[in-house]
């Protein structure tokens, strides 16, 4: 019995000890840290976002991906997976066949001519939702940077 009373003794002590140390253990603000996989919104109401983060929004579960995306201006940055004949630029996006299509208006498709195949790029479009093989597609791109 004393042994059992010394070892739970000992254990309220250590469990004390932790309970107040645990209490001055500085906790880093993070208030300031921009994650790159959360989606912003700026003053214009421009949602930016990474690629990897819009293709995970719609591949777990599309119809809230459409709520927040369809239809609205993104701000879109990745890394080229390929250019198309027709100046669609693909953004890779994660695995196999996980792609952002930027699809460019006229009047920036000769801006396509100076991107490279592995260049991160900036560029700004309409989300027009799920797409081909279970992609997304951006529509009136723009190159941002």
């Amino acid at each position: 019995m004393k042994k059992f009373l010394r070892i739970f003794i000992t254990a309220l002590i250590l469990t004390s000890l932790l309970t107040l140390l645990s209490c001055y253990v500085e906790i880093p603000d993070t208030s300031n840290v921009q994650d790159s996989s959360i989606p912003s919104i700026d003053d214009s109401g421009i949602i930016r976002i990474d690629a990897k983060a819009l293709y995970k929004a719609y591949s777990e579960n599309p119809i809230r991906a459409d709520i927040s995306y369809k239809n609205k201006i993104l701000e879109l940055t990745g890394k080229v997976s390929s250019i198309l004949d027709d100046g669609t630029v693909c953004i890779e996006a994660g695995g196999f066949l996980a792609s952002i299509y930027c699809k460019f208006d006229y009047l920036w498709v000769a801006d396509v001519a100076n991107i490279n195949r592995g260049q991160v790029i900036t560029v700004q479009g309409i989300c027009n939702g799920n797409y081909a093989f279970n992609s997304v597609l951006l529509e009136g791109c723009k190159i941002i940077s």
